[in-house]
């Protein structure tokens, strides 16, 4: 039994006239479960599967079938067992793979992607993963390499990430996830999607820059599966939008802010810097402390920009 719960919808703008399906889930594993599957999602079958942890080595994830889609973007652990990502797309769609190999660190840090053609306003879709025994800092240093390159492409980029990161509560992690805000990058899930000792958090987390797709629609789905909840999210990919305004976040950095800071990093005892023993623990340990502190002193600020008309856009880009 597949239960689909309530839909969280955002809306600006006009009614959709082109939209985009895409699923996710971490399947803890996806030898004999694609039939199942499908059986709960024929009523309304997405463009899109998505996997992480689909535990398969490299001759399994290759014989994988699913009816009616093409397996296009992969990643499997190098060394390690288990874990891995993986993209089905609707055989029919256009689309272009990215190679996103040479990012991956098995434990820190797993991503596949794929970039849809301009049915679909060129968008990027990423699948990311994170296993919780991974070094964390490795993993915001990877992602952010990765941004940095599909900046250069100029597309919409959705990722859906497992990052084994409770959203929801303010913690050193999800500080340090705020790096995906410099790339206009927001959280949309807000309900649970992994239940475990009477407790219930969404590690599982969609991202998408909210200034440019306008209208979307978030639906938890609870397939039995696994021991993490799906997710399904429905896309306005309408290129006739109107919008008054971007809005960007930027860092305020001044003399006053980097006295700020200076005087912050002056007050910490560093105890557990100078008193450790193992280089990596004081590593992390400086790294996260200076991060914190870094955080706290330029936080983002959001910046509202009027929107220009093309022709304007265009004159300005020329002039500059």
């Amino acid at each position: 039994m597949c239960a689909i719960g309530t839909s969280v919808i955002h809306s600006r703008g006009q009614t959709p006239n082109q939209s985009l399906k895409l699923f996710h889930q971490n399947i803890r594993g996806l030898r004999g479960k694609t039939s199942k599957l499908l059986c709960h999602l024929h009523q309304d079958v997405p463009h899109l599967l998505c996997f992480s942890e689909h535990h398969l080595d490299q001759s399994e994830r290759d014989c994988i079938y699913i009816e009616k889609y093409s397996l296009r973007a992969k990643y499997c652990r190098r060394k390690l067992q288990r874990g891995g990502v993986n993209i089905f797309i609707q055989s029919h769609l256009k689309f272009t793979t990215l190679n996103l190999d040479k990012y991956c660190v098995d434990q820190d840090i797993k991503v596949c992607a794929l970039q849809l053609d301009s049915t679909f306003l060129n968008i990027c879709i990423l699948v990311i993963c994170r296993s919780p025994a991974g070094n964390f800092n490795t993993f915001v240093t990877q992602l952010d390499k990765i941004l940095q390159k599909l900046c250069i492409i100029k597309s919409h980029l959705i990722i859906r990430c497992d990052v084994n990161v409770n959203y929801l509560q303010e913690t050193d992690k999800k500080s340090q996830l705020d790096v995906l805000k410099s790339y206009n990058l927001f959280s949309i899930v807000t309900f649970r999607t992994r239940t475990y000792n009477n407790s219930s958090s969404p590690i599982c987390n969609i991202f998408i820059d909210t200034t440019k797709i306008e209208t979307y629609e978030v639906i938890p789905v609870i397939n039995g599966l696994s021991d993490r909840d799906a997710q399904i999210i429905n896309l306005n990919t309408s290129n006739n939008k109107s919008r008054e305004y971007q809005v960007y976040f930027r860092r305020n950095i001044n003399k006053y802010t980097m006295a700020e800071f200076q005087n912050s990093l002056s007050y910490e005892s560093w105890d557990q810097v100078f008193d450790g023993d193992d280089v990596n623990k004081i590593f992390n340990s400086f790294l996260n402390t200076y991060l914190r502190i870094f955080y706290a002193s330029f936080p983002f600020k959001k910046i509202n920009t009027p929107w220009i008309i093309k022709p304007l856009a265009y004159r300005k880009e020329n002039c500059t």
